[in-house]
């Protein structure tokens, strides 16, 4: 299973993907933008999503965040 983290905090992601590393192929991306990107390939199965407000190039209210709700995935929004 393939698995998307968009977090801009590098440590946090990190930790994320040691916790999850058995399990899942992971990629990791640091702002919006690059996360968007990256889920539109379409090529995982689930993201983990920052929706802090703070995540660089993403903020909840813009259409970029509605872009993410949009493709259809699975999607676990972090706070």
């Amino acid at each position: 299973m393939k698995l998307l983290i968009v977090e801009d905090d590098k440590n946090l992601s990190d930790t994320i993907k040691q916790c999850l590393k058995n399990d899942y192929d992971i990629e990791q991306a640091y702002d919006g933008y690059e996360g968007y990107s990256l889920a539109s390939e379409g090529i995982f199965d689930a993201i983990i999503l920052c929706t802090a407000g703070l995540l660089p190039n993403l903020w909840i209210y813009d259409k970029e965040f509605q872009s993410f709700v949009d493709l259809e995935m699975n999607i676990v929004f972090v706070i």
